[in-house]
């Protein structure tokens, strides 16, 4: 199946129907993956866990003139409360899913799931003080069409973006497979627990950081501009022949605040 799409767009699910959709995504994608174990075949093709009331859900929507198909996402989880929750119980409800309730501060999946929790507790002490708190990227996938379209690069600065200038973190975590830490270093990511001395339920998993002052660079001024166009339009669209992106303009009844 190839991709044709008018425009791609960087933005957040937004409405029940999209977010299903990213969530069916996010699990084919894990299913299919050296990652399945993190998941369970269901009847649903699809699962809801705690950390998901804390998240922002963001998708590369390939959008054309009637509807809008996920062939990317992203979960961003905080350790506050998401804008997401009434979303995730309206699809739970509809499924007749025993949806894991919001908890008071269930901190970041990469702290509970790691046996290298001083390490990491450590070090997000270090970055908490400032803003709005820590992030953790997580479940980053593409649909199988999407994974040789070389839209990797654009989603990675477009992400980091958004987590440091959109909504202000002070720093971004995340967990990653060794041999893909050498990907997310490129952009100024430092290495916090080695992957190869570090069990995740089983796997493998390099524990990365960044702030502002990480970013390489020569990617400073141009992740500045995604991130400060994000935070004026919520979004932004890439040409999917030219890789050229530009900010996206949604309605207002489009828009999501957390």
């Amino acid at each position: 199946m190839s991709i044709t799409p008018q425009r791609l767009a960087f933005r957040p699910a937004r409405n029940v129907k999209e977010l299903e959709s990213l969530f069916r995504l996010r699990y084919q994608g894990y299913l299919e993956s050296q990652c399945a174990s993190l998941v369970t075949d269901n009847q649903h093709g699809f699962e809801l866990d705690v950390y998901d009331h804390y998240a922002h859900h963001i998708g590369l929507f390939q959008e054309g003139h009637f509807n809008a198909q996920p062939i990317g996402y992203l979960r961003l989880v905080q350790e506050h409360a998401g804008p997401f929750s009434d979303r995730i119980e309206a699809i739970a409800s509809h499924y007749d899913i025993a949806c894991p309730l919001p908890e008071e501060g269930p901190g970041l999946p990469l702290l509970s799931n790691c046996p290298e929790k001083s390490t990491i507790s450590e070090h997000m002490n270090l970055l908490r003080p400032e803003r709005n708190g820590i992030v953790e990227a997580s479940r980053f996938v593409f649909a199988p069409e999407a994974r040789s379209g070389g839209y990797t690069k654009f989603f990675v600065e477009a992400a980091i973006a958004r987590m440091l200038y959109h909504h202000r973190y002070s720093g971004i975590m995340l967990a990653c497979h060794p041999r893909h830490a050498a990907l997310y270093r490129r952009y100024g990511f430092r290495q916090i627990v080695d992957g190869s001395q570090n069990d995740y339920n089983g796997l493998a998993a390099s524990i990365l950081s960044m702030q502002i002052s990480d970013i390489r660079s020569a990617l400073q001024s141009k992740i500045r501009d995604m991130g400060l166009a994000q935070q004026r339009h919520d979004g932004l669209l890439l040409h999917p022949e030219t890789k050229a992106w530009y900010a996206s303009v949604p309605a207002s009844k489009e828009r999501l605040v957390a």
